[in-house]
């Protein structure tokens, strides 16, 4: 179990998401996971998500 949750909200956001999440996923400590909620965004936070999740299992 990690020692810490990160949680990013997600809504209309597809401009700044990939920057978020790599910000995180760089820091120099790794014992935390990544919880994102897609709140229904209707542009394509979605497809980000699940591309991030697939190639880093934090996320």
């Amino acid at each position: 179990m990690p020692r810490f949750s990160v949680i990013v909200p997600c809504f209309k956001v597809q401009g700044f998401l990939r920057e978020c999440l790599d910000s995180v996923l760089e820091q120099s400590y790794a014992d935390f996971e990544v919880i994102a909620v897609d709140d229904c965004s209707p542009d394509g936070c979605g497809a980000i998500l699940d591309e991030y999740a697939a190639r880093d299992p934090r996320v």
